[in-house]
């Protein structure tokens, strides 16, 4: 499955880890229906400093400052190669030929290699002061980020203005936040029956997913002339105690609300109403120490020369050996649990070893990783068929820009929802995949 983990380091920097945003891509703008883009795809080359005695490069995408995060980011291959870290990134450092940066502050990479690619972040991630950015005036940015259409800023200004209240453009998102987090979470709500999925969330069903609350949010703030933008990424994760890391999944995609103040720069909303943190379960720990395992030996060993294997599998050892006893400490009920558990890790590892020297090409058992992998692999077709027609992915272009351009939008927003599991997909929808497929194959 497509995942991303993280290992925070040093900086003297304070990260709140119930404020976990990792950044991806901005969109700026609302075409109805829905429908989101970028719309001034405009993208600038950030020029590389090679790093001596490496292939590895730093970009400075701010000027640096101080008490940074570094997050060293082990990135699976999406469908597009957007950089993702916490905000506000000031560098990235990687193995890569080419960064850029578009008009919506999204990073987009070309890597020196195919593959899994690993690169760090810095990032500056000091929230803004309370005291300070509730009185502060909106920044001037572009007039794309106040664009509204006449109809819909008709039909939902009354309730824009009945749930922000009066006062400083950051009083009035709060509130507006606020309220839309008492509302109702669901990946399936009722369709109403305005033409405008907006207007229907706000003014009907009150009820959706992270999609729907962030850029609802966004054209209510917009139909009270304060600027926002809809962010994308992933947010929080699962936090790995054994390996010291983030790991965040293809189900932690998530969307959130951007304003821009003049002092403390993009300041993050979050309207979706929360789901709650689950209690930790022996078997979602034993899952976790897995996974740490998996995760060394595909950083620590595969892409290690033969000396330093040796190393890496001792501190692996000692590893295994501290989360073993984790374990055992948390269920000394269990006779032998500490036999087993040795055991069990030993042969954890050694599979874990085959695995990543044979590795096959095929589907994953887990039923979201499964949808996921055949979204891929439906996706990998579309390319081919526009390439056959002379349209070609250009370097940081996602899958909706280059859907868009060859004149099929609406293959995008099948891909999405299929790749990303935002909500499940309808039985019309999945007839219009198989359909897709076999006209294309």
């Amino acid at each position: 499955t497509s995942s991303t983990s993280v290992y925070p380091q040093g900086g003297g920097a304070v990260v709140d880890e119930s404020q976990l945003y990792w950044r991806g891509m901005s969109l700026d703008r609302y075409e109805g229906g829905g429908r989101w883009r970028v719309g001034d795809p405009e993208e600038t080359d950030i020029r590389g400093h090679p790093l001596s005695s490496s292939t590895r490069q730093m970009f400075y995408l701010e000027e640096p400052g101080d008490d940074l995060v570094v997050q060293d980011v082990t990135f699976e291959p999406l469908d597009v190669s957007v950089i993702f870290g916490l905000a506000t990134m000031q560098a990235v450092e990687g193995d890569m030929r080419l960064l850029t940066r578009n008009t919506t502050d999204s990073f987009f990479f070309r890597a020196a290699r195919f593959g899994r690619i690993r690169y760090k972040v810095y990032s500056n991630v000091r929230a803004p002061e309370a005291s300070k950015v509730r009185d502060e005036a909106n920044a001037a940015v572009g007039a794309q980020y106040r664009e509204i259409s006449p109809e819909l800023k008709a039909a939902i200004e009354p309730l824009a203005r009945e749930l922000a209240g009066e006062g400083s453009p950051w009083r009035q998102a709060r509130r507006l936040e606020t309220a839309l987090q008492t509302w109702d979470y669901s990946l399936a709500p009722p369709v109403g029956e305005l033409a405008d999925p907006i207007a229907s969330f706000l003014l009907e069903t009150k009820s959706g997913w992270c999609e729907q609350y962030s850029s609802s949010m966004v054209m209510m703030l917009r139909a009270l002339g304060i600027p926002a933008r809809m962010t994308n990424g992933f947010s929080g994760g699962e936090k790995n105690e054994f390996g010291g890391y983030w790991l965040v999944r293809n189900s932690d995609a998530h969307s959130w609300v951007e304003v821009p103040f003049e002092e403390s720069g993009w300041v993050i909303f979050d309207p979706t109403p929360g789901q709650g943190p689950s209690s930790p379960k022996l078997g979602a720990s034993l899952r976790r120490g897995f996974d740490a395992l998996r995760m060394l030996w595909t950083q620590r060993v595969v892409e290690y020369n033969l000396i330093d294997q040796f190393q890496i599998l001792r501190a692996a050892s000692q590893r295994a050996e501290s989360f073993r006893e984790s374990i055992a400490d948390r269920a000394p009920g269990l006779p032998g649990l500490r036999q087993a558990l040795g055991l069990l890790l030993v042969a954890a590892a050694v599979a874990a070893g085959v695995a990543f020297a044979r590795r096959r090409r095929r589907l994953p058992r887990d039923p979201s990783a499964r949808a996921a992998a055949e979204a891929e692999r439906w996706w990998s077709q579309v390319e081919r068929c526009f390439r056959r027609d002379g349209i070609i992915r250009r370097a940081g272009e996602t899958a909706k820009e280059l859907a868009a351009r060859a004149g099929r939008p609406e293959w995008a927003d099948l891909y999405y929802v299929a790749r990303f599991g935002v909500r499940p997909l309808s039985g019309t929808e999945r007839s219009e995949i198989e359909r897709l497929r076999a006209s294309i194959r």
